[in-house]
C-alpha cells in the first residue's frame, strides 16, 4: 500500500501515513462473485416450476381421462363369485377407463354395518350416482364440500377418489357379486344397487 500524499510505502491496513500524517482510505474490500448466488437461486427456481408443472400436468390429465399402468386393487376374495351380479355387467379388460361407468349410474344402499350406515334414516343410506363429464359422481345429500368420483372402471376394478374439505383420497374398489365394493384407508364399505 502505498500513501497517495508522498508516495511512501506504508504497512498494510495502515490508517494515516508515517511520513506526512496524511489520512489513508478504507481497504478495498475484496470482491465476491454473485455467480454462486445465482445458480443456486436459478436452481431453486428451477425445481419449483419442475413441480409446478408436474402437478398441472396431472391435473389436466386426469381431467382428460388420463390413466396411470398402476395395479388398482386386489381381486376377490378367496371363494367370493369374480364375476358381476346380474344388474352390474361387467366389462372387457381391454375396454377404456371410462367406458362401463354409465352402467354403474343410478341410486346404490349402504350396506347395514359399513362405515357411514345409519340403522335409524335409511334415506341417509341412499347414494345416488350421476355421470358428469365421463365421471360418475355421488353427493351426499345436503353437502356441497364432500363428493365421490369414481374415475376409472376396468373390467370390474373401479378407481376413484373422494373429495372432502378440498381434500382428495383415493380409492379402489371391485364389482362383486352385484355389489359395488369401496376401500380406502383400511376401510371397506359395500355398496348394492335398489331396484
Amino acid at each position: 500500500m502505498t500513501c497517495p500524499s508522498c508516495g511512501r510505502e506504508l504497512a498494510s491496513g495502515a490508517r494515516f501515513c508515517d511520513r506526512c500524517g496524511a489520512p489513508q482510505g478504507p481497504p478495498a474490500p475484496a470482491r465476491k462473485s454473485g455467480l454462486v448466488a445465482l445458480l443456486v437461486l436459478l436452481g431453486c427456481l428451477g425445481v419449483v416450476m419442475l413441480g409446478l408443472a408436474g402437478g398441472l400436468g396431472w391435473y389436466f390429465w386426469q381431467q382428460s381421462g388420463g390413466t396411470l399402468p398402476i395395479a388398482l386393487g386386489s381381486g376377490p376374495s378367496p371363494g367370493e363369485d369374480p364375476g358381476a351380479g346380474p344388474d352390474v355387467p361387467s366389462l372387457d379388460e381391454g375396454a377404456s377407463a371410462t367406458s362401463g361407468l354409465e352402467a354403474l349410474a343410478g341410486v346404490w344402499t349402504l350396506r347395514p354395518g359399513d362405515p357411514g350406515h345409519d340403522p335409524e334414516d335409511p334415506e341417509a343410506n341412499r347414494v345416488e350416482f350421476v355421470l358428469e363429464d365421463g365421471i360418475l359422481v355421488a353427493r351426499p345429500p345436503g353437502s356441497s364440500d364432500e363428493a365421490l368420483h369414481l374415475i376409472e372402471r376396468r373390467g370390474d376394478v373401479l378407481r376413484g377418489e373422494y373429495l372432502e374439505d378440498g381434500m382428495a383420497t383415493m380409492f379402489t374398489g371391485r364389482i362383486s357379486s352385484g355389489e359395488m365394493v369401496l376401500e380406502a384407508d383400511g376401510q371397506t364399505v359395500r355398496l348394492v344397487r335398489e331396484n
